[in-house]
Order: C-alpha cells, then structure tokens, then sequence
C-alpha cells in the first residue's frame, strides 16, 4: 500500500531522479484528495485508477518540473488492472502502461484465472499496438519468469515475443525472491524504444516488499516550469587523494615551526590548512535545484543528509548488513522527521487562521486538494471587474426577489387548507413588513455580523 508510505517512497524517487513511476497495488480511493494534496507537497503528482474493492489500484507518480503525462483511460478487465498515459517528447509520443495482475483467489480457480488472464492480456496487446505512441509496460505480473520450468510464466513470455515485445527486468524484484516486477518494450526497429541503465534498487528504504526497478530511456523533453536554482561555493572533498593530503601535511610549517603563542599557533593552523585544501580541493561554484515544500525545515534537511550519507555507504558497501540496516533506520527517521514537520506546518496554519473561517477555508482544502475560490474575482481592469460583479449581484437579486414573488403566488393563504397550516405552524414570528435602511445603517450591520463566508460566495475583498 502506498498510503502508508507516502513520504519513503517520494523520498526514495528524489534519491533515485525518477521522473515518473509506475505504481501498483495503491490502495488509493476515488476520494483520497488528503492523499494527492501530500503527494504535490513533496513536488509530485499523481494519475491514479483505484480499485473499486479492497486493495488494489494502480497509477502513475510524475515530477511535472520535468514531464506532463495524459491520461488515457482503457476497458477494465476482470483478470488484471491497467492505465495507460500519454507522454509527448521532443521527438516522439511514449505511451506508458502500467499493470497489475492479483493473485488473491482460492487455489482451485488459480488455473481457471491465469487462462482467462492470458485470453484478456492476448487481447489489451492487440488493442495496444493499434495506438499511437511507443509501448512501454510496466507492473507487477506475479509470475516467476527465473524460473525455466513455470509454465506459466513461460507461456506469458511467449506471449508477448508473439506480439513482438522484450522484456527486460534480468533480476529479483520481491524480498522473497523472483522476478516479478517486468518491463516489456517493443522489439521492432520502427517502433522500438532504447532502455538503458536497467537496474533493481534493493534498498528502498521503505517497507514494501517489492524492489524498485528503474530504467532510462534517452528522450528530451521541453520543460514546462524553468527551475529556480541556487547557487552555492562547495569543495568536493570526496575527489581528494588521501595519501597526497597527507603528505603536504606532514611537511608543512605545522611540523616545522615553533609555537610561541595560542593566536599564532590558531592562525598557522588556519592558514596551512586552507592552502592544502584549496590545492587538494579548490572552492567551485556549484547550481542546486531549489524544489523544497513549504514546510521543509532544518531537521527535514538534516534527516535527508543522513540518510542520503547511509545510502552512498550501502551502495559501496552492499554486502554489509549492518550498513544496509543503518540505511533503513535512517529512512524511518527521516520519513518520521518529514511527516511531522508537515503536520506541524499545517497546525500552526490552522491556528493561525482561528476567527477566520475563510482562511480555514483556504488551508482545508489546499489539505483535501479542493481549489479553493472557483468563483474568485473575475480577470480584467477595474471597470471590467466592477462591471462584472454588478451584474452578478443585480441577478442574483432578482432571482431572489423573483423566487418570493413566485412562492406567494402559488400560496393562497385565503383558503382553509392555508389558514390552518398557518395554525399549526411553529414559528415565531413572520416577516412582512420591510422598511429601507440607510447606508451607515447597513454598514454597522455587516460589520457587526459574524466573520463567517462560503466558497460559494464571490470574493470582493481579495
């Protein structure tokens, strides 16, 4: 489930670049706006087809600085669940699928379920290659495709040769074993895409129990947003060779020179290391993309610092359990870190916002991933939004009046059927009589109403 680890597994794809993932077994509903909303706080978006069940679900998560997939939408099928998106390159149209087939059924309709897989899967390819747009499938199969003697497995492979498609996951996807997880592209040269840097990511960070597969495929983009960047003088110390810093050490003034005072001493000490290190590893200036969340804070960062150090020491040393187990725990910490500096954000907004119904209004549904204001101000110069919001309060007056001035005249209340409603009526009192107010007079009434308002409602404040 991805709802459970939400912030592991959009750290993990920061740590990994990856510009869109394909997703399944999400266990989103249609109405998790609480969900997306987290998810585009972390700089991401979401395309999503949840299950209409239990369980289940897939979709796609996306960097939209980089890409902007459309969706596409295709016939649902009971073996299996599939989204398709759409996403236009500089010089081609990738289509991207993602698929997931369940294994949840009793063992006697086990046999029964895979062939009617096979007859569907037989014909979504079929359907597929008639698209526009490169193939790429993506999602978990759950066949054992290692093993040479799963029949099964087999006879899916050879299906998807038939239609003319590769598949190129090599490796264990599951934590259990097995290659699970598969990418399939197609094999012709007109239509065929190149997969490069195929890789199973083990050390997710996460507790899921499926790997991260990940694969590039060389295509250029034009970028929607520009990315801020901030510009900062670094030393790559990693670049330093550590038996010639030693050496320059060692015959420095600081073996060389009599101290004879502590400011001396601190000084030589200062200066001999600063010109070692300026010719071992000379300050540069380096661009960094700027892409934190408003709520990101100090200890979000130094969270993302350790566990970034724990993830470059396991990937060195990937046979060590103990650093492999370091790389988790910090993940764990840094997932909690983050998602309290997000909760803490959100409360202060809140409070913040306390008396103001119409920026509670504002923070609710940025959190529930509503736009707020749908009926804001309209665009224009002054005397067009003047023009605009008289004639929206002058209809919507006269619907008013014309709304009372129809009620009255379909309510008779000469007849007894009237009369005796009027009897048994339980209200209190009965406005008939108006009288004109003046304009200070209306104003010391607003004024004196509760701060209460309505998205409904223009805004004529803003």
């Amino acid at each position: 489930s991805l709802c459970n680890k939400t912030c592991g597994v959009l750290e993990m794809l920061k740590d990994n670049s990856i510009s869109i993932c394909c997703v399944t077994e999400t266990w989103f509903k249609s109405d998790d706006r609480a969900k997306f909303a987290e998810i585009r706080d972390f700089g991401f978006d979401v395309i999503s087809a949840p299950r209409r069940g239990r369980g289940g679900g897939v979709g796609f998560i996306y960097n939209p600085k980089v890409l902007s997939p459309v969706r596409n939408d295709v016939m649902k099928y009971s073996s299996f669940e599939v989204l398709e998106c759409v996403i236009k390159t500089v010089s081609e149209v990738i289509r991207l699928c993602v698929v997931y087939r369940s294994t949840q059924a009793k063992k006697k309709y086990d046999e029964t379920k895979i062939s009617k897989f096979m007859d569907d899967f037989d014909g979504y390819l079929d359907n597929l290659l008639l698209k526009t747009g490169s193939p790429i499938i993506c999602g978990d199969f759950n066949f054992h495709v290692e093993d040479e003697f799963n029949s099964e497995a087999q006879n899916f492979i050879a299906l998807c040769e038939s239609k003319g498609f590769i598949q190129h996951v090599g490796s264990p996807t599951h934590v259990s074993g097995g290659t699970l997880d598969l990418a399939f592209t197609l094999g012709c040269v007109s239509d065929s895409l190149s997969v490069t840097k195929m890789a199973v990511e083990t050390n997710t960070g996460t507790s899921s129990d499926h790997y991260l597969v990940s694969f590039q495929i060389p295509v250029t983009f034009d970028l929607r947003k520009s990315r801020t960047y901030e510009e900062k003088e670094i030393r790559e110390l990693n670049k330093i060779d550590i038996d010639k810093f030693r050496e320059d050490l060692f015959s420095s003034k600081l073996n060389l020179s009599e101290y004879h005072s502590l400011d001396e001493t601190v000084k030589l000490y200062h200066d001999v290391l600063e010109q070692v290190l300026d010719k071992h590893a000379p300050l540069i200036t380096k661009r960094f993309t700027v892409e934190k969340s408003d709520f990101w804070d100090e200890k979000c960062q130094d969270a993302l610092r350790e566990r970034r150090r724990a993830r470059r020491r396991t990937k060195k040393h990937p046979d060590v359990e103990e650093f492999r187990a370091c790389h988790f725990e910090k993940c764990v910490d840094a997932e909690i870190t983050i998602n309290r500096a997000r909760d803490s954000y959100y409360y202060k907004q809140l409070s913040a916002c306390k008396g103001d119904s119409k920026g509670t209004y504002k923070v609710i549904n940025k959190l529930l991933d509503k736009e707020y204001g749908a009926n804001k101000v309209p665009n224009g110069n002054d005397v067009e939004v003047a023009d605009k919001l008289r004639t929206f309060f002058d209809e919507k007056v006269k619907t008013i009046y014309t709304n009372i001035e129809n009620e009255l005249q379909n309510t008779s209340w000469a007849t007894p059927k009237a009369q005796n409603f009027s009897e048994k009526s339980n209200a209190k009192c009965r406005i008939d009589r108006f009288t004109e107010v003046s304009l200070s007079e209306l104003e010391s009434l607003i004024t004196s109403l509760p701060n209460k308002s309505s998205v409904l409602c223009v805004d004529t404040t803003a």
